[in-house]
């Protein structure tokens, strides 16, 4: 259980990284974003500012035709000297305050905005045509004054100029009215390309961070939705188990009472009536406080042997051993077992040097041998048989005694099997052949029974073959 939590903490380490480099990438395309509209919106105001200045450089052109056309006038018409000389100076008032817009000067910060700073070259090349007009209009200016007393000379060409004057400025008119109007649906048009690039953009991001949310978060909810039935099919597992460990208690329980009741029963007798039975039937009294007492042992020793194979961190303890002499003392352990119930037992052990855990293998064979005493009959014969097949060993328990059925045979190591009784109504917690299959498969090996009723069992442990292990000479 402690790999999988393990196993579980790496999955939700592994979901915490990919969930901050998600983070991380949104964070990027965020700031790309502001960054994008922000350049967006720069680009915006600057053809917003453009515009303006543009507007307003026309409207200064358009201011200087009209003072100068004020000028001619006056020289025309004397009559109207001091009025359009009052227009010319309003006009020319108009024309320095837009020069200063343009320019930037502190008089104006007041009313301007910061956006014309973007455009001072652009003033910067009409400079020197301003200056030139500002110093023209200035000194006519000073005409005007010096000679507004004065009687105007009136030459016959000054109504052509004045013509020409006036067809020049209608064209001029209608010239800066085309360039504004050009300027200005150019200027639309480009608004409308930003915000179409805009949008475009944020769709883009949009369909990136899906594709990357689908590419990032599916293996994660996969291995997460794997993680949860995992899960899931462990707690299943472990409820069955419970269930399957509530069960063996329950027997293990029963039957320890069974042998503790009769064997306290055995005692109380032998104590009581000890001198007053017969030989005979004290010492069947004796035999049965000694098969309960028997019994008892192996009960526990095979629970303590289970309890062992439920520990997840239980490994094998390989050392060197004789597998023959460990055969004699279990077999000199279960005889009077199988005397009290004429079974015959041969053992074909040759003298081989294994190594495996020495103690589990121990249990398994004494195991093997009790359940197939169990089974048998007055005269049946258990038969031991240890074979070396060069890469592995085979170790056989034969018995001749009642067999079993298909339908036994296929539950036979299964945990919620239930142990049937034995030839003589012997009870059983069906541990013994869960443990031989629990310790096998700690080895790396198997165990397989075969089984025909009225015939016999065989029941094959397979242990792979393991290199010695070198002991070192004192």
């Amino acid at each position: 259980m402690d790999k999988k939590i393990q196993a579980f903490s790496i999955n939700l380490k592994q979901l915490k990284k990919y969930t901050y480099f998600y983070s991380l990438a949104l964070t990027l395309l965020a700031v790309l974003m502001v960054a994008a509209n922000l350049y967006i919106q720069n680009s915006l105001s600057e053809q917003l500012t453009d515009s303006e200045v543009v507007n307003l450089s026309a409207r200064q052109r358009a201011l200087n035709q009209t003072i100068l056309k004020d000028i001619l006038l006056v020289r025309y018409d004397h009559d109207r000297s001091i009025k359009n000389t009052v227009g010319i100076r309003n006009n020319f008032k108009e024309w320095v305050k837009n020069d200063s817009l343009l320019r930037i000067d502190d008089e104006f910060a007041f009313t301007t905005d910061q956006k014309y700073r973007y455009n001072k070259n652009l003033y910067f090349e009409l400079e020197k045509s301003y200056t030139e007009l500002r110093k023209y209009y200035y000194d006519f200016l000073q005409d005007i004054e010096n000679d507004r007393h004065n009687e105007p000379e009136i030459y016959p060409e000054w109504d052509k100029r004045i013509n020409s004057l006036l067809v020049i400025e209608d064209r001029y008119d209608r010239i800066v009215d085309e360039i504004t109007y050009r300027y200005a649906t150019e200027a639309k048009q480009k608004v409308a390309g930003l915000k179409s690039i805009s949008g475009n953009l944020l769709n883009i991001m949009l369909i990136i961070l899906l594709i990357e949310a689908f590419l990032i978060f599916k293996p994660i909810i996969s291995q997460f939705w794997y993680t949860i039935e995992q899960f899931n099919e462990k707690s299943i597992k472990l409820f069955k188990a419970n269930e399957d460990n509530t069960k063996i208690f329950k027997v293990i329980a029963h039957d320890l009472k069974n042998h503790i009741a009769a064997s306290i029963s055995s005692n109380d007798m032998i104590i009581e009536y000890y001198d007053k039975l017969p030989p005979e039937k004290l010492f069947s009294l004796v035999s049965r406080l000694r098969g309960s007492l028997t019994n008892l042992n192996d009960i526990l020793n095979n629970l303590l042997a289970w309890a062992l194979s439920q520990n997840m961190e239980l490994k094998p303890r390989y050392d060197n051993f004789n597998i023959r002499i460990l055969a004699d003392e279990i077999l000199s352990q279960v005889t009077e077992h199988a005397l009290s119930k004429q079974v015959n037992l041969i053992k074909k052990v040759p003298e081989t040097i294994i190594t495996a855990d020495r103690n589990m293998i121990s249990v398994i064979i004494r195991n093997l041998l009790l359940n197939a005493i169990k089974y048998c009959k007055i005269n049946n014969t258990v038969e031991l048989v240890f074979e070396d097949h060069g890469t592995y060993y085979n170790l056989m328990v034969y018995d001749n005694g009642i067999g079993m059925t298909q339908d036994k045979l296929t539950r036979l190591f299964m945990t919620n099997a239930e142990s049937t009784k034995g030839t003589k109504n012997e009870k059983g917690t069906g541990l013994g052949l869960k443990i031989c299959k629990e310790f096998a498969e700690l080895h790396k090996g198997s165990i397989v029974a075969e089984s025909t009723p009225g015939v016999g069992t065989k029941i094959t442990v397979k242990l792979p073959k393991y290199r010695k292990i070198q002991v070192p000479v004192e």
